[in-house]
């Protein structure tokens, strides 16, 4: 109680430096909350040298190391990707509960020119069909999407989220949220997996604001066929087919510079008497 007290004031008041060298000199013992507070200020300094001495008192010290100690390990670990992959190899052997708060460090230590390695390793840490960790595929999906690998989107979706869509019969609403939705769909169009376009519109209901925003996507990656796919797949499931929707579509014929396709749409919009 005494040395959690001591971590928990001395790092209330910024004073953790002074609290781990007092630490240091004894054998006094922490638990996991006086740690992850220390761990916690250590994730705060500018320098690495805190990060250092508080991470080499956790490894003699015999609290227990829970999620929330990891995560703030991860981000006191700033860009040093090699003691993060170990601190996840670490995390995998240890059966630590962990989630969408160790991803999201992960995947912020991957910086913007967006590193595989530890996206990679966080990717392999998830046991198939763990539905406990769906924020974190979610997160993963976005991630990979956003960095130019529209197949690993696509991967985490088969590997750990198709069987447990399909489990849930004819539930119209889909696992993930609509940001994620629209960065697994407009991978899989990327990638030419109408399979996985047509799974997400079966699993979710009918949403034309949500189309026309995966044919925008479509079109500003030059993908025209993908923006098309995406019309056919709201005519298949009878949903509406708006004004809006057949805009959205000439719009992107034009943005890829398809006149002929475009012309050739603006007759169908007119069969249609939209």
């Amino acid at each position: 109680a005494l040395v959690c007290t001591i971590g928990g004031v001395g790092c209330r008041e910024r004073n953790a430096g002074a609290v781990l060298t007092e630490l240091e000199a004894s054998d006094a013992q922490l638990t996991t909350d006086a740690l992850n507070s220390l761990l916690a200020e250590a994730a705060r300094s500018d320098g690495p040298d805190l990060s250092l001495r508080v991470t080499a008192l956790a490894g003699r010290c015999t609290a227990s190391l829970n999620g929330r100690s990891y995560q703030l390990l991860i981000k006191a670990a700033g860009q040093d990707k090699e003691r993060i992959a170990k601190l996840l190899d670490e995390l995998s052997v240890s059966k630590v509960e962990w989630g969408s708060d160790v991803a999201a460090a992960v995947l912020a230590a991957c910086g913007s020119d967006h590193d595989m390695m530890l996206a990679d390793k966080l990717s392999g840490m998830i046991s198939a069909n763990q539905s406990g960790q769906i924020p974190v595929l979610g997160a993963l999906i976005r991630f990979y999407a956003e960095a130019g690998t529209p197949d690993k989107a696509c991967a985490v979706y088969d590997k750990n989220l198709q069987s447990l869509n399909a489990a849930r019969g004819g539930q119209r609403r889909s696992l993930l949220d609509s940001r994620t939705e629209r960065s697994l769909a407009a991978s899989a169009l990327e990638c030419g997996r109408s399979d996985l376009t047509q799974g997400l519109f079966d699993a979710g209901p009918v949403d034309t604001a949500k189309h026309i925003a995966m044919i925008r996507t479509c079109a500003a990656k030059g993908n025209l066929d993908g923006a098309f796919s995406v019309f056919a797949g709201v005519e298949s499931a009878h949903g509406e087919l708006s004004h809006s929707l057949y805009n959205s579509v000439l719009d992107a014929c034009v943005e890829c510079r398809s006149l002929d396709r475009a012309e050739t749409w603006m007759q169908q919009i007119g069969r249609a008497h939209v």
